[in-house]
């Protein structure tokens, strides 16, 4: 099941970052906004947090959707001790404090972050960046409608041989009983 309807964890690490946190907590119900203790004066909503590394701690062990307002270099370095599989991470996101740009970083198909940046890009009328190559390449990813329809992948490895068959431009044969991915995929 997809993550990336989740609650979102919004943090950023300057005003102007903090600034557009703020707008984008008050156009997702439900969001927290979460920001050191420097930034919070403006923002009496905010949540103080004064180590980003047990903030991202606490979005992983709860499989929070992630949304850093902040460098990307930064984000990597304090989610890499924490990164396990693509089946297990939350989504995470992080945008350019100008609000030009939304990544997608981290759990795009399983963890829905591909869509979440579509959704997020949305609202703050920013530009969505996805390098996953199946969406790339406008082709189906079989994770991501895993992760949409709830459907459970017993050899989560073969996803891996598929998308790189469809990517090469060869015909992938697919058995399908039921019609569930015939429905899905038709034009």
């Amino acid at each position: 099941m997809t993550r990336e309807g989740g609650n979102l964890l919004i943090t950023a690490l300057t005003p102007a970052g903090a600034a557009l946190g703020s707008r984008l907590a008050r156009t997702w119900p439900g969001s927290r906004l979460v920001l050191p203790p420097k930034l919070q004066a403006g923002y009496p909503d905010a949540e103080p947090a004064a180590d980003l590394r047990d903030l991202f701690a606490v979005a992983f062990r709860e499989k929070c959707p992630l949304v850093c307002i902040m460098a990307a270099g930064i984000v990597v370095r304090l989610l890499a001790p924490l990164i396990r599989h693509k089946a297990q991470d939350p989504p995470v996101l992080v945008v350019d404090e100008a609000g030009r740009f939304v990544i997608s970083l981290l759990s795009g198909h399983l963890g829905g972050a591909n869509n979440l940046a579509r959704r997020v890009a949305a609202l703050l009328g920013a530009t969505p960046v996805i390098t996953t190559a199946t969406d790339v390449h406008d082709l189906p990813a079989f994770d991501s409608l895993a992760a949409e329809h709830g459907w459970h992948l017993e050899n989560l490895s073969a996803v891996k041989t598929i998308h790189a068959a469809l990517l090469a431009g060869e015909s992938v044969l697919v058995l399908d009983e039921v019609g569930y991915l015939s429905r899905l995929l038709s034009p």
